[in-house]
């Protein structure tokens, strides 16, 4: 009797602490001004595809496509912050078929440009939603004022994110969480 006395008061608490975070990440989600991205394991599912020429192909997933124009269409600013510089001219090609002005593929700091960005927009970082997979997206995570991870991201990402997506990567984590953040705004 007093184990299970024990396991509801745990229960109790665990649920506590559940309400309570989600409380705090709709409070974020409902100051996301601007949504930036990562691409490789993010907007992608992390596959490279090389091929006997030496070209890159790369593989993304049309529901987080409209996710982001869906995003944009509510007046959601969205730019995309990658390290893929070799890749760079497919992830322009994809900032311009979904219409994303703000675009970076290069090696540096992905910080260094969301903060360029936010203070170029007039925003704060508390109005700044990231989403990545890895530890060089972790210090933009910390800064900004909500992030995410998808299903498969790695565990540095993970420990940062304030929200886990259940989809994996390139197979709709990014429309999961533009959702929650146009779920949360009332523009779904």
């Amino acid at each position: 009797m007093i184990a299970r006395e024990v396991l509801q008061k745990q229960i109790m608490a665990i649920t506590q602490h559940l309400k309570i975070k989600m409380e705090t990440l709709s409070t974020k989600l409902k100051q996301v001004k601007l949504l930036l991205l990562d691409v490789d394991g993010t907007m992608t599912d992390g596959g490279i595809y090389i091929h006997a020429d030496g070209t890159q192909t790369k593989r993304f997933n049309a529901l987080d496509g409209e996710g982001i124009r869906r995003c944009m269409e509510a007046g959601i600013e969205v730019g995309i912050v990658s390290a893929a510089g070799l890749a760079k001219d497919i992830i322009q090609t994809r900032a311009n078929i979904l219409g994303i002005r703000l675009v970076h593929a290069e090696r540096s700091s992905k910080l260094t440009i969301a903060q360029k960005w936010t203070k170029e927009l007039g925003l704060m970082a508390t109005d700044v939603a990231f989403m990545g997979d890895d530890i060089i997206d972790a210090e933009v995570m910390k800064w900004c004022g909500v992030s995410a991870a998808p299903a498969n991201s790695h565990k540095s990402a993970k420990k940062v994110a304030l929200y886990h997506t259940v989809a994996r990567g390139g197979e709709g984590a990014v429309r999961e969480f533009v959702d929650l953040i146009l779920e949360s705004q009332g523009l779904a």
